[in-house]
């Protein structure tokens, strides 16, 4: 099976916890200015009180709808995992 292939069953559950981990540092440090991006990098962190976070969620619930246009399953998933009731 080729490597860093999704499906890979040798990989356990702390190492794909690691690597989501860093997929979310490196689009952050790619595109720090995108909403969703930083809310799901901020709501990684340790820390749960982050400055400006309320506005933070406000803009990314605005922005949902647009960046998960549809109705399959993934488009959905995002939308509930990252939708925040303010």
């Amino acid at each position: 099976m080729e490597s860093g292939c999704l499906n890979d069953s040798s990989i356990n559950d702390e190492e794909w916890e690691e690597k989501g981990q860093q997929m979310i540092y490196k689009a952050h440090q790619l595109k720090p200015q995108d909403f969703v991006i930083k809310l799901v990098y901020i709501r990684g962190l340790p820390s749960s009180v982050v400055p400006g976070i309320k506005e933070l969620e406000r803009n990314v619930n605005e922005a949902l709808p647009i960046r998960f246009k549809g109705t399959g399953e993934l488009q959905r998933y995002f939308k509930e995992v990252l939708s925040t009731r303010i």
